[in-house]
């Protein structure tokens, strides 16, 4: 079951979240573990683990030229919202998404992985 952020675009297992007019379009590439902007120049990383149960986020990039407009934020929550629709757990790996995307949206932390929850 899909979340209803996200829209079948291909129909390859690649997906793009629909927000407003100001919210950029991010594009969910299984094949490579990544939810990227349409441009694909700002991404987040992941990596499935646990048979496929837990997504761990290794690593969130915005480009210096897009720094400042939320990207980053967009891109957590796309991962996050997947995660979730999929009844798959996150383990923050990346430090932005501990250390700043977390703290910032702790709504987010009930999907954290077990062994987490303690420490946030």
């Amino acid at each position: 079951m899909r979340n209803p952020m996200f829209k079948d675009q291909t129909g390859s297992g690649e997906t793009m979240a629909s927000g407003g007019s100001e919210a950029p379009k991010i594009v969910w590439s299984e094949r490579v573990g990544r939810f990227e902007t349409e441009d694909r120049e700002a991404y987040l990383e992941y990596e499935l683990r646990d048979g496929g149960r837990v997504m761990d986020i290794l690593h969130t990039y915005v480009p210096r030229s897009k720094r400042g407009v939320g990207l980053a934020s967009h891109l957590c929550v796309a991962a996050f919202a997947h995660a979730q629709s999929h009844s798959l757990s996150v383990i923050p790996t990346c430090s932005y998404v501990s250390d700043t995307f977390l703290p910032r949206n702790p709504s987010w932390n009930s999907i954290l992985h077990q062994d987490l929850k303690s420490h946030i």
